[in-house]
C-alpha cells in the first residue's frame, strides 16, 4: 500500500491548502506510517507531511497527532537510514511550536542517536531539533493548553540528560552546531531561575542539587574557545554563557573562575575596542569579572580597559549608565590602595562619576556616585586632580541635597562625602 498523494507537486511557498484537509491528511498519512515498515513508504510518507507542514497558511496542529504518532516520530530518528532519522527530526522540529516534545524522551533518545556515527548535517538537525524544543510551545488551539509549570519541569527534568549531549555537541568543529549549541545553552541559562524555583522543583523527578551539579558540567573551557575565536555568529551566545558561569556562580572552583576569567579579559578587549560587536554584552560582563574578584580586577587594570569603554562613550550614546555606576561603586569598594591609584591615575572613571553626578537627577543613580566616590576618596593618598579641581561645585550639589527634602534618602551619604572632603582639602593644605 502506497502512502496517499493529494498531488502535491507544487511550490509550498505559494500554494495552500485547507486546514481540514491538512488534518485529515496528516492523519491518514501517519496511519499509514505506523501500518508499514517499508523504507520506500516512509521517507515518501515523511516527505508529504514535511512538505504540508510548511504550506503558507498551515499551523501543524496537535489535535492530529496522536502519542502513537509522536512516539513513532521520536524512535524514528534512531533509524538506520539517515534520511528517514533527518525528516522526522525536521518534522519534530516544525510541530515543536506546538507540542511539548520534552515530555517524550526527545532529549533522551538524542543521546543515543548522536554517538552513531551519522554526517554532520545529521547533527546539525538535531541541534537544530533540540533548539526547537526547548522553546515554549505557543498553542492557539482550543482545549489545547500548556502552562509555564509543565514547560518547566520538563525543561528541568531534561537538563541532567541535556548537558552532556550539548558537551559533546561542542567538541564539534562545525560552527553551525556550536551555533545551535550555545544558544541552547544560553536559553537554558536564562531560565535558571525558573528551572530551580521551589515551585517547579516540588513537581520535578530531580532535586535541586541535581540540576545544579548537571549545570556545572557545562564546559566553560570549550565556550572560553569558541568566545576566543572571536566569530561574529558565536560571540554573543557564548559571552552571555561565561558570564552566568563565571559571574553568577555556577562554577564556584575558584581557580576556574580565575583561570579562566583572566584569559577571557583580552578577548573582551578586542570585542570591546570595535562598538559594532556585542559590546553592551562584553561592557556586562567585564563588569561583572570586575567586582567580582580582586585579582581578576588587576587583569582589567593591566590590559587598560577603562580607557577604551570611556573613550567609547564617545560613540556610544546609550551606554547604560544605572549599570556603570552601580559597576563601578562595587569595583571602588573591591579595590585595595594600591589598585585605586592605579585606576585613578587616567582620570577616566572619576570624570565619568564626575560628570553623571552633576547632571543627573535620579536618586538612585546619585546614591551610587556617592558611594562611589566617598570609596575612592577614601583609598587615595591624595585627591584625585579632577575632585580638586572641581570641589566647589561638587560641594554645592551635595550641600543642595543634604538641606532640600526631596534628596532626604541620599542626604546622609552627602554629608558624609562632604566631611571626606574637607579633612582632604585641610590635609593638603597643611603639606603645602
Amino acid at each position: 500500500m502506497m502512502p496517499i498523494n493529494y498531488g502535491l507537486n507544487r511550490t509550498h511557498e505559494t500554494e495552500t491548502i485547507s486546514q481540514v484537509d491538512y488534518d485529515e491528511f496528516i492523519f491518514n498519512t501517519f496511519k499509514n506510517l505506523r501500518c508499514h515498515d517499508d523504507y520506500e513508504i516512509r521517507l515518501e510518507s515523511l516527505k508529504m507531511i514535511l512538505s504540508l507542514t510548511r504550506l503558507k497558511g498551515i499551523l501543524p496542529t496537535p489535535n492530529t497527532l496522536s502519542i502513537a504518532d509522536i512516539s513513532l516520530l521520536i524512535e524514528l530518528i534512531s533509524s538506520p537510514y539517515e534520511d528517514l532519522a533527518l525528516k522526522s527530526l525536521q518534522i519534530i522540529a516544525e510541530y515543536a511550536i506546538e507540542i511539548l516534545f520534552l515530555r517524550y524522551e526527545i532529549i533522551h533518545k538524542s543521546i543515543s542517536v548522536i554517538h552513531n556515527g551519522k554526517s554532520v548535517q545529521f547533527l546539525q538537525c538535531v541541534a537544530r531539533t533540540i533548539k526547537q524544543c526547548m522553546n515554549k510551545p505557543l498553542t492557539f488551539i482550543p482545549g489545547v493548553h500548556i502552562d509555564d509549570r509543565e514547560y518547566y519541569v520538563a525543561l528541568r527534568d531534561n537538563s541532567i540528560n541535556l548537558i552532556p549531549i550539548l558537551s559533546d555537541f561542542l567538541k564539534s568543529n562545525d560552527i553551525d552546531i556550536c551555533i545551535e549549541v550555545t544558544k541552547i545553552l544560553h536559553s537554558l541559562l536564562t531560565e535558571k531561575n525558573q528551572i530551580l524555583s521551589s515551585s517547579i522543583a516540588n513537581l520535578s523527578q530531580h532535586s535541586n542539587e541535581e540540576v545544579m551539579a548537571a549545570l556545572k558540567k557545562i564546559p566553560v573551557v570549550r565556550i572560553y574557545e569558541i568566545l576566543a575565536s572571536q566569530s561574529p555568529r558565536l560571540c554573543k551566545d557564548a559571552l552571555e554563557i561565561l558570564h552566568v558561569l563565571l559571574v553568577h556562580g555556577f562554577d564556584d572552583r575558584h581557580d576556574v573562575k580565575i583561570l579562566i576569567g583572566l584569559k577571557v579579559i583580552p578577548v573582551l578587549k578586542i570585542t570591546l575596542l570595535d562598538t559594532r560587536n556585542e559590546f553592551h554584552s562584553a561592557l556586562q560582563f567585564l563588569y561583572g569579572l570586575a567586582s567580582s574578584d580582586s585579582m581578576l580586577l588587576q587583569g582589567i587594570i593591566d590590559h587598560d580597559l577603562f580607557s577604551i569603554i570611556f573613550t567609547a562613550t564617545r560613540k556610544i550614546s546609550d551606554l547604560p549608565t544605572v549599570l556603570t555606576i552601580r559597576a563601578l561603586t562595587d569595583i571602588a569598594r573591591l579595590a585595595t590602595t594600591e589598585q585605586m591609584e592605579q585606576l585613578v591615575i587616567n582620570q577616566y572613571i572619576i570624570q565619568y562619576l564626575h560628570d553623571t553626578l552633576m547632571k543627573s537627577e535620579d536618586r538612585a543613580i546619585v546614591r551610587k556616585i556617592i558611594e562611589g566616590m566617598a570609596e575612592i576618596v577614601k583609598k587615595s593618598k591624595q585627591l584625585p586632580k579632577i575632585l580638586e579641581n572641581n570641589k566647589s561645585e561638587i560641594l554645592l550639589k551635595l550641600e543642595m541635597m543634604r538641606r532640600h527634602g526631596p534628596w532626604w534618602s541620599v542626604a546622609p551619604l552627602a554629608m558624609e562625602l562632604i566631611h571626606l572632603l574637607h579633612p582632604m582639602e585641610n590635609k593638603y593644605h597643611k603639606k603645602s
